[in-house]
């Protein structure tokens, strides 16, 4: 009785070990993947975009940024931008999750987020000039569709004016 116990033991293991390795090549299997770009793009990150300051270790002047952009108390400091973006009904600048991306040339050029485990493909969001609004990344499951928007400049304001830098106080206004 005891042998049955333990070859029974050593089996569920194996089958545990067994699985445990099929999900990783499964896994790398499925994370790779080749793509044509939607349009070609210098990938050279701007240092004044927060999606490379935060992520990529870009070093970025805390000084120069904290001082222009952030006053004491952490409010804006200095003028808005002159041209500003709202957001309605879910889009931003003719982008919205669900859109195709490639139709949105004008608006979203391919890059990539570097992190820690390795570059995320995503889409910068850009402005009428061509400056960052922030970045799109493609959809789960149909990686030519827009899926998640993630905003990253002052230029974009909500529905009830809230935008990047607002403090507290103005988020309860609001």
């Amino acid at each position: 009785m005891k042998n049955r116990i333990g070859l029974l033991l050593w089996i569920l293991l194996m089958i545990a070990v067994y699985a445990c390795k099929s999900d990783k090549e499964t896994s790398a299997k499925s994370s790779t993947r080749i793509e044509s770009p939607v349009m070609e793009v210098d990938e050279t990150p701007d240092n004044n975009e927060s999606i490379t300051a935060n992520k990529t270790g870009t070093k970025v002047d805390d000084k120069k940024n904290s001082s222009t952009m952030f006053g004491k108390k952490g409010s804006m400091k200095g003028g808005l931008p002159s041209k500003t973006f709202r957001v309605k009904g879910g889009m931003v600048n003719t982008v919205k999750a669900g859109m195709v991306i490639v139709d949105q040339k004008k608006h979203l050029v391919r890059g990539y987020i570097d992190l820690g485990e390795g570059r995320l493909l995503v889409h910068k969001l850009l402005d009428d000039k061509g400056g960052s609004l922030g970045y799109v990344m493609p959809r789960l499951g149909n990686n030519s569709l827009v899926g998640d928007i993630t905003i990253t400049s002052n230029k974009v304001l909500t529905e009830h004016g809230i935008r990047i830098g607002d403090t507290y106080s103005k988020l309860k206004e609001a």
